[in-house]
């Protein structure tokens, strides 16, 4: 009995990684901003699965006294917009390895 928990044990803990979510994220912001001016958050999302990930969210939370410009994203769609300090991007096909860069002024 103790072998087939063990067994089990070991199956499921082998299957997990291939059940999480594996995305790399990486962004980059400007290194001034002014009063009055407008400049563009460059976020690049990988996915470092095996598959094509379909329907995958990114929620941005802005740096305190900045908003996003809606219609300004570039690179994925506007799910959620109704909170400007936190808007909610729907991202395209993410495939696997291939970078996708967003953009989005504030």
């Amino acid at each position: 009995m103790e072998r087939i928990l063990l067994l089990c044990a070991v199956f499921v803990a082998a299957c997990l990684p291939a059940f999480s979510q594996n995305f790399t994220i990486l962004y980059q912001t400007p290194d001034q901003l002014f009063v009055c001016d407008a400049d563009t958050l460059t976020v690049t999302v990988t996915n470092n699965t095996f598959e094509p990930i379909s329907g995958a969210l990114l929620e941005v939370e802005m740096p305190s006294g900045l908003e996003y410009q809606p219609g300004s994203a570039m690179g994925a769609g506007e799910s959620s917009i109704s909170n400007l300090n936190k808007p909610v991007l729907s991202l395209p096909v993410l495939q696997p390895g291939v970078p996708v860069v967003i953009g989005a002024y504030k």
